[in-house]
């Protein structure tokens, strides 16, 4: 998209809808280069990931021309650093024009460098498998003799709130248990779902299921756990508890993909206890808030 198509103050003022002023602080010229780099908050997550200097100097008056200075001037790495801070930046103030909530900078920068480094990661690694091409759109019951314990993570960056889901079902669909608890987050929203799949094989290991499969609808995490070589990125660092446990009951455990059609039972779950700051904890009697969602999982199964 051409820059001067962006929605900015001073496009919309030139319409109308409008006065052009930065609507975080209501002062300051909104344009493109205010929103990206001049705008106290985005100078603040700029320099939160390490830009400094030249990079601010004001003889750059386009974004264009401050973009084109900066891929000359900066290593690859850190000019694909810059554009996730940048697209991170701009997610940020769409999410406080129109939903009021504003996710705090520090949190955008931990996300976009964790982004880039992941990315980083994987383009080096020639061992990650895709996801299964071939996984069903809906839930499948595991074989017989085997559970299947689904795990979500949901996140609510107002509150710094997050939560985590799981449930498990037979191989006839029937639930043996589950429950949702809201968790405080204090880093990336990633450590959201980390959790949750960590909460799940401890939940298999306490329960002494002789066969489970362990299913999270987040592939990255997935592909990383299976991975054969060490995995320096910060996500590698946070899986190492999940590694460790899976790799003391590999007997016993497996972890795999599952779209997100076929985990929405605990993707609902993890957004009640996140919305609601509560806990749902359940046994064989499968809880109402999921019943009619297990209840379809079952009819499109069998």
């Amino acid at each position: 998209m051409w820059p001067g198509a962006l929605p900015v103050g001073s496009r919309l003022r030139d319409v109308g809808l409008s006065d052009g002023a930065c609507p975080l602080w209501g002062v300051g010229f909104e344009d493109v280069l205010h929103v990206l780099r001049d705008c106290s908050d985005s100078s603040a997550a700029l320099c939160q990931a390490g830009f400094t200097g030249s990079l601010f100097s004001a003889d750059r008056v386009t974004v264009v021309d401050w973009l084109g200075f900066a891929a000359s001037s900066l290593s690859l790495s850190s000019f694909a650093l810059l554009l996730s801070v940048l697209w991170g930046i701009w997610r940020c103030r769409n999410t406080w024009l129109h939903e009021r909530s504003l996710y705090p900078l520090h949190l955008v920068v931990e996300d976009d460098v964790l982004l880039c480094l992941d990315y980083a990661s994987a383009s080096a690694s020639t061992q990650i498998s895709p996801p299964a091409a071939a996984a069903p759109p809906h839930w499948r019951p595991p074989s017989v003799g085997s559970v299947k314990v689904n795990v979500d993570g949901a996140f609510l960056p107002s509150a710094c709130l997050g939560a985590i889901g799981v449930i498990a079902r037979d191989s006839s669909g029937a639930v043996l248990g589950g429950f949702a608890k809201p968790i405080p987050v204090q880093g990336p929203a990633s450590t959201v779902e980390v959790s949750a799949l960590f909460t799940g094989l401890e939940f298999v290991v306490a329960n002494a299921w002789p066969s489970a499969l362990i299913e999270s609808d987040v592939a990255v995490l997935v592909n990383k756990l299976h991975r054969p070589t060490a995995d320096l990125s910060l996500l590698g660092d946070m899986l190492a508890p999940s590694r460790a446990l899976l790799a003391a009951n590999a007997a016993r455990l497996r972890v795999g993909f599952a779209p997100r059609l076929a985990n929405i039972a605990t993707h609902t779950l993890a957004s009640w206890a996140c919305h609601n700051n509560d806990v749902i904890s359940f046994s064989s009697v499968c809880h109402e808030l999921i019943s009619r969602i297990v209840l379809d999982d079952l009819s499109s199964s069998f």
